[in-house]
């Protein structure tokens, strides 16, 4: 038999409705369940309207802080070996399963764009 941590679950409702949503109380063993907005799931955030605004902000912060940490941390070494520290750390925080999330709108592809930009100068330097 399985047993469910009641702590760590939470009832996500994913919908393009704007009306006449059912609100329903689910419950495990006589608990209720919390209901929530969004959610993280094997990495990604999701929220109820399928808008990863949310994920690709957060993205963009870590890689940001990533790319800072390399800038720092290489300012005396070859752009070569910049570049090959920018390709291994942040690019791969960037493209963590983007074929699901891929920016649709102008402000995502914006901010993650921002990132690569800062990149490559700090690249140059």
């Amino acid at each position: 038999m399985m047993l469910f941590n009641l702590d760590k679950c939470e009832v996500l409702r994913v919908t393009m409705k704007r009306k006449n949503l059912i609100e329903a109380e689910y419950t495990i063993h006589g608990q209720p369940l919390k209901t929530i907005s969004s959610s993280k799931y094997m990495g990604l955030i999701l929220d109820a309207k399928m808008n990863y605004n949310e994920h690709i902000s957060n993205i963009s912060k870590k890689a940001n802080s990533s790319r800072s940490f390399i800038h720092r941390n290489t300012r005396s070494c070859s752009w070569k070996v910049k570049a090959a520290a920018y390709t291994s750390f942040v690019r791969p925080q960037m493209e963590y399963a983007s074929t699901v999330w891929c920016p649709h709108t102008a402000h995502s592809t914006n901010r993650l764009e921002s990132v690569q930009h800062h990149a490559a100068q700090s690249v140059n330097e």
